[in-house]
């Protein structure tokens, strides 16, 4: 049974299989424990209510967990849609850390070879997308510089100058998991 105390490391509900989720799913995997009698005592109950803003109508729902795509031939997972759009390269440095920052973003060539195939490309939606992905330019890491893989139908783009504090609208986040790291 989990207790209040479980919900101050939630830590360990962010990572499935060392995997991270988004906000969304966050609240999807705490609504499934509420609906689960037996794995919360009444006070940890209580604490995901609140901590989630959970409604009654939210309790009644159920969810689709098929929100990350294997890539055998890559040796990782990935999740399929961006999120935290709107955050800064900084905001999820502080609400993920560093280490797992810099552990769980794609490679630009990761998503350029997913882009490349006409399968990943649209289960992805690399035709229209705008993400941070792993800094491996030795100097501009030493700068402080974010690095950005941005695509439209008729091109994709690696940018890696950009300021770390700055966020815009349609930039945001999706993680992988690579076989073997944890």
């Amino acid at each position: 049974m989990k207790t209040l105390k479980d919900l101050e490391r939630f830590e360990d509900l962010k990572h499935q299989n060392h995997f991270i989720v988004s906000s969304a799913v966050l609240k999807q995997e705490a609504i499934k424990w509420v609906k689960d009698e037996d794995k919360l005592s009444p006070s940890a109950k209580a604490g995901f209510i609140e901590f989630f803003n959970i409604n009654e109508e939210e309790k009644k729902i159920e969810f689709n967990e098929d929100y990350i795509i294997k890539i055998p031939k890559l040796n990782i997972e990935i999740e399929k849609e961006i999120h935290h759009k709107g955050k800064s390269y900084n905001d999820l440095v502080k609400e993920f850390g560093k280490e797992f920052i810099e552990k769980h973003l794609p490679t630009y060539a990761e998503l350029q070879f997913l882009r490349n195939s006409d399968k990943y490309r649209k289960l992805l939606n690399l035709d229209d997308t705008w993400e941070f992905v792993k800094q491996e330019d030795k100097i501009s890491k030493k700068d402080g510089f974010a690095t950005r893989f941005g695509a439209n139908s008729n091109r994709a783009y690696l940018d890696c100058y950009g300021y770390p504090d700055y966020g815009y609208p349609s930039l945001g986040v999706r993680f992988v998991k690579r076989k073997g790291v944890k």
